[in-house]
This record gives structure tokens, C-alpha cells and sequence, in this order.
């Protein structure tokens, strides 16, 4: 305050150094020899735009091409199409006739339809075309952007859609068709190719959920249906119920499993499937497992025993032999020269039963660091070594 205005000038009179003309000579550098510029990294350039686009937040500055109702194009203003030789894998989720791709994208904390349609576009382009989706996130407004992105894209027929819905204290038949009814409606969409129930409520007979789950197939609003956060035990009489009264089982589940063992949940409600007996039930039944926080909820990325500021974190995931998992999981990322929670990852897609991991980058930068995880294939000795259930210190 009080200080004179100062004027600072970059400009200068001679064509080399013109700001523009070094500019363009660093990214000609950078493509002739294929490295990253010394002079503005990468994670420089990321962190510039994030300041810049908190300011514009800060000031309520959103652009006509940014607006939720915007068909916002790709960032090249070509079709999106998959990239040649994506390291994406895939597999058949029972009774889809279409492959799922093995990793799934969470469609539950994009802030805009510009940075949602930034993500998507990277995950399709990579051969990601699975998403998932639920009628509680974000009031609804995370389904629209995720519909009006599928719509601006036209790639529908081609994307694996799971919408979930049922969650306590909603959870009963009337509630699942009416928020069923909702979701499609919000996401611009015929059908679902997977419904889940987001929650159980064992006070209701599980044949009245089979019933009212089995008439929305029948009707052609879903194909595949499960339950995420079902005991097995449930899941197990569902299927019996099914089978006795001729209707349509139960073939997804969406438990939590990770590397990491779960020793509390974080929210009420969820259920676990870490321990041997989950496993040797997956593994005796066709059922396809989507893992929610498949990477321990950033266990592997940033916990410290020291550390006790992420109480949730600390609940669930801290103990000695998690912290034995992530230091074994270090080793091996070392050696692969990924991140820890791209082996994380990796644990999870080689499991003996069908996994598809749900992930929620929420940045270009976490969703390029997830990816490592598919560039990973481990064999059996390296997961049983990172579960534990090896004698060996070392690998």
C-alpha cells in the first residue's frame, strides 16, 4: 500500500530472445532429443495451471466451451479414439456381451464437465470403458456430467455403464426402481449394463431384491446385477433364491480388496473381502469382483507410521503387517520403476478370480501414475510374497 506502480517489461529487442522464440526453441529441443525441457518441467507446467485455474474458481471465471451444458471436444479437436498398443486389459463380466476393461473409472469427484471430459478422455484413449456410477454422488451432478461427456462423445454402445443405487437409508425395492429410473434419466441412458445395489438391508426377505433386480432385466433396463458392500453370505442366499424361483443370479460384487488388509471400514456398512476365506469364495464362484479403493486409499502413496493426521487412514489400514505389505510393494516398485500403488494395483489385476479396480484419479497426473499399474504383470510367488504368505524377507 502506499508503494508507486511498478512496470516490469520481458520483452526484448532482439529476435532470439523474444520469450516466444525461446519458447518454441526449448519444445524443439525437447521433441528432437525426447527429453523434458530443463527450463519449465512438466510438473512446472501442471502446477501453473492449477494456480490459474484456482484464481479463475476464486473469481467465478468460467469459459462458454467450460459450461456443464457444453459439447466440449477432445483436446486435439479429433474423434476419440483408443491409442495403438494401450497397455489395457480386459475381461468378461458374466452376462455382458461386451469386454469390461480392467481398471474402472470412478465418476464421483470430477469438479466440472472440462476437467471430467479431460479424465474420460484420457482413460478412453488408453482403452478404459468402463464407469461407474451411482445415483447418491454429488446429488446427481456427477451423473449428468458423466452423461452429457458420453453424449458429446457418442461412444455409448462401446462403454461399460454401472450405475448403483439402493444405499441406506434408502434401501428397499421401491427406492432401487425409482432411483434406477432417476440415474438413467440423469445419465441420458436406455439401460445400465451393470446395476448394484450400493448397500444391503437385511430386513428385507433378499428375494424381494432378486425379484424387483430380475423384472428390470427382464425389462431391458439393466443386463448384469450385484450388490456392493454384500456379506457372501447374503450374496450366497440371493443366488439360491434366484436359482429355486427361476430368476436371474447375482454375478457382481463390490467389496472392498487391496493389497492392503482392511482392519476397520470407513464408512458404515462396507464390507471387506481380504481375508482367505473371501478369497477362496471368489475364487470357487463366478463372480466378478470390483474393488472400491483398490489402492488402500492412499496407503501406499503417502502412510507413515509417524503420521496420524488422516484419522480415517490410520483406523483402517495401519498395523504392522500393512506396513510390511507397503515396503514389500516399495521393493518391487523400485525394481519395476513404477510408484508403490502401481503395484498395489498390479496386486489386485492378478488375482486368481475376475477383478476390475475402481480408481478415482483426480488429476491428469494421478490418473498417468495409476496407468503404471498396468504395465506390471505378476506372477504368483511375487503375490504371495506382497500378501505375506511367503516365508522370504526379500525378493
Amino acid at each position: 500500500m502506499g508503494e508507486q506502480p511498478q512496470k516490469f517489461t520481458f520483452a526484448s529487442d532482439d529476435p532470439a530472445n523474444h520469450p516466444y522464440a525461446l519458447e518454441a526453441d526449448a519444445l524443439a529441443k525437447a521433441v528432437a532429443t525426447g527429453q523434458e525441457p530443463l527450463e519449465m518441467s512438466l510438473d512446472d507446467t501442471l502446477g501453473t495451471s492449477a494456480v490459474l485455474n484456482r484464481w479463475r474458481d476464486q473469481v467465478g471465471v468460467r469459459f462458454p466451451f467450460e459450461v456443464e451444458d457444453a459439447n466440449i471436444p477432445t483436446v486435439s479437436g479429433l474423434p476419440l479414439a483408443v491409442m495403438r498398443d494401450t497397455p489395457m486389459r480386459y475381461a468378461q463380466i458374466p452376462r455382458l456381451d461386451k469386454p469390461a476393461s480392467r481398471l474402472v473409472m470412478g465418476c464421483d469427484n470430477q469438479p466440472n464437465l472440462a476437467h471430467a471430459s479431460s479424465l474420460f478422455d484420457a482413460f478412453w484413449s488408453a482403452g478404459g470403458n468402463t464407469f461407474d456410477t451411482a445415483w447418491l454422488y454429488g446429488n446427481g451432478e456427477h451423473e449428468k456430467r458423466f452423461g452429457k461427456w458420453l453424449a458429446n462423445r457418442g461412444v455409448r454402445e462401446d462403454a461399460v455403464v454401472i450405475v448403483k443405487g439402493a444405499h441406506t437409508p434408502h434401501c428397499d425395492p421401491d427406492s432401487l426402481s425409482r432411483q434406477l429410473l432417476e440415474s438413467l434419466d440423469r445419465q441420458g441412458l436406455e439401460y445400465a449394463d451393470v446395476y448394484l445395489m450400493h448397500r444391503d438391508n437385511p430386513e428385507i426377505p433378499v428375494g424381494e431384491f432378486v425379484d424387483v433386480l430380475d423384472e428390470h432385466a427382464g425389462a431391458g433396463r439393466i443386463t448384469a446385477f450385484g450388490g456392493s458392500n454384500w456379506t457372501l453370505e447374503r450374496f450366497d442366499e440371493a443366488n439360491a433364491w434366484a436359482a429355486a424361483n427361476g430368476r436371474r443370479p447375482l454375478t457382481v460384487l463390490s467389496n472392498y480388496f487391496g493389497l492392503a488388509e482392511a482392519y476397520d471400514v470407513p464408512w458404515t456398512g462396507c464390507r471387506t473381502a481380504t481375508d482367505p476365506e473371501s478369497k477362496r469364495w471368489l475364487t470357487e464362484r463366478d463372480v466378478a469382483l470390483l474393488p472400491w479403493s483398490s489402492q488402500a486409499r492412499g496407503f501406499f502413496a503417502r502412510a507413515n507410521p509417524d503420521d496420524l493426521s488422516d484419522s480415517d487412514l490410520v483406523r483402517c489400514f495401519y498395523g504392522d503387517a500393512n506396513f510390511e505389505r507397503k515396503r514389500r510393494a516399495e521393493q518391487l516398485a523400485t525394481e519395476f520403476r513404477v510408484p508403490a500403488t502401481a503395484v498395489a494395483l498390479a496386486y489386485v489385476l492378478a488375482q486368481q478370480f475376475p477383478t476390475f479396480a475402481l480408481v478415482g484419479p483426480r488429476s491428469i497426473a494421478e490418473y498417468r501414475a495409476t496407468m503404471t499399474g498396468l504395465g506390471i504383470e505378476l506372477n504368483e510367488e511375487q503375490t504371495s510374497w506382497l500378501d505375506l504368505r511367503s516365508g522370504q524377507n526379500s525378493f
